[in-house]
This record gives structure tokens, C-alpha cells and sequence, in this order.
């Protein structure tokens, strides 16, 4: 299954020349944007994912087209930067990449065959699926992703994803020395934190407010957390103390 028919291009990954109107890609940065810029987090736009920007961005009428204007700070694909939006730009153009609803083709391809099954995902204002958050899911459909992942994109017998895919989006594709919720970050893929515990490489996906899944592929480990944590009770720092807590279990 080719979940993303771009990265077959001989000559590097397929710019988002078709996915915006062309009166938006006269700024030749734009035009050198990729899917793969966005789903390592590196788009190039002026962003700071604790400002004013993301509030504005959750407001407009059409979230994608709001980031799509954005100037640029940097070259696309240069420097890491934890960006929202890019998720939901990276979202509309997967739909517009597949030819079908994004939450029919999830449901289709990926959730169902997984055993998984979302309480909800939210669109924005504009019809998009929200790329950024919005997705609800139980903890034990966080362990049914973690253990796809986990056994390198098999569930049963059945090979969903492809192994090349797995082990590409978990291998580090963008610079990541710190976080300072992340204690031992080396790195990050597809969407894929990365960091080490004791010696072990663990790989994070980390969600809103505290829903976490820790893999530890040479310990055939994963730990997950799905809870409801923000500013009024010590969000950050309660997420810090949930890698804290797999460190001493690695610790053993």
C-alpha cells in the first residue's frame, strides 16, 4: 500500500507545486516546498507553536491556506521547528494525494485493519481534517498503533504497512538535540520523536495534553499514557515526569 505515491519520485520527493493556486507560488521557497518538509517538521515558515501565530491559526476560515501564505524564515527542509499547522497542510494535501475522504481512506486503510477505532477526529473551519489534533482514540488503541510500529507494520500475518515505511519514519530525519520535555532527544522522524533511555533508543509520538506512546524496540516495550493534561495542572511537567517514569522501568 502506498500511502504516499510522491516518495517513488526518482529524483527526490515531489514539490507541493499542485497542491496550492499558482498566484501562491511565485515566492520560489514556497514553490521548493515538500510533503517530507512537512512531516519532519522543517517547513521554513516564521512559526513559534507557543505565540500569537497559533491562535490566529486556529481562528482563520481556512486554516491551510492561512499557513500556505506564511513568509519564511528559513530555506524548507533546513531547520527544525515544532509546527502545528504543518501537520494540517501535510493532512489536506494527503486527502487531495489519495482522491478520497481522509477519515474514509484512515478508517479503510489503516484503523480498521489495526483493531483501532476513533471516538472522533474534528474538521476545521474550512473542511479539513485537523492534522495537528482533534483525533480521539483509547489507550488501548494507542497500544494497537505502538504494537504496529513495534512489529515492524504487521498485525498478525497481515503486513499493513510497508517495513520500508517503518523503519524510514522512525529513523531520524531531522536535527533534535533538545527538548525540554524530551530527556535524551536524538532526533526526529515522520512525526516521531526520538530519544534515548538508559542506553536504549526509544520512539515517541507525542499528542496534545499528554497522550503519549514510547516504543523500545531491542526491549520489546512499549508504554502508553492517554490523559488530560494543559497549563492549570502542571501539563508540561507532568508530561516530563511520564518519560521520567519509563526511564526508571529501562533503568532495571
Amino acid at each position: 500500500m502506498r500511502l504516499f505515491p510522491e516518495f517513488a519520485q526518482p529524483h527526490g520527493h515531489s514539490s507541493l507545486v499542485w497542491f496550492a493556486q499558482e498566484k501562491r507560488l511565485e515566492d520560489s521557497l514556497r514553490a521548493r516546498l515538500t510533503l517530507k518538509n512537512l512531516l519532519t517538521m522543517q517547513p521554513g515558515w516564521e512559526w513559534n507553536d507557543f505565540g500569537p501565530v497559533v491562535n490566529i491559526f486556529i481562528n482563520a476560515a481556512d486554516p491551510v491556506r492561512f499557513t500556505m501564505d506564511l513568509p519564511f524564515a528559513t530555506t524548507p527542509g533546513t531547520q527544525w521547528v515544532y509546527c502545528s499547522a504543518a501537520t494540517s497542510v501535510f493532512s489536506a494535501a494527503l486527502q487531495k494525494a489519495v482522491k478520497m475522504d481522509l477519515r474514509s481512506f484512515g478508517d479503510k486503510y489503516l484503523f480498521a485493519p489495526a483493531g483501532m477505532k476513533l471516538s472522533a477526529w474534528y474538521k476545521d473551519p474550512a473542511g479539513h481534517w485537523v492534522g495537528a489534533s482533534e483525533m480521539h482514540m483509547t489507550s488501548r488503541d494507542l497500544l494497537r498503533f505502538a504494537l504496529l510500529y513495534l512489529h515492524h507494520g504487521k498485525v498478525g500475518t497481515k503486513q499493513l504497512l510497508p517495513v520500508s515505511w517503518v523503519k524510514e519514519s522512525l529513523s531520524q530525519q531531522a536535527v533534535l538535540d533538545f527538548w525540554d520535555i524530551l530527556p535524551g532527544a536524538n532526533g526526529y522522524g515522520y512525526y516521531w520523536w526520538r530519544r534515548i533511555t538508559n542506553g536504549h533508543q526509544a520512539y515517541i509520538a507525542s499528542g496534545a495534553m499528554g497522550q503519549i506512546i514510547t516504543i523500545i524496540p531491542d526491549l520489546d516495550m512499549v508504554v502508553v499514557a492517554n490523559c488530560l493534561l494543559n497549563g492549570d495542572n502542571r501539563g508540561r511537567e507532568e508530561i516530563l515526569r511520564i518519560h521520567q517514569f519509563v526511564n526508571q522501568i529501562t533503568a532495571k
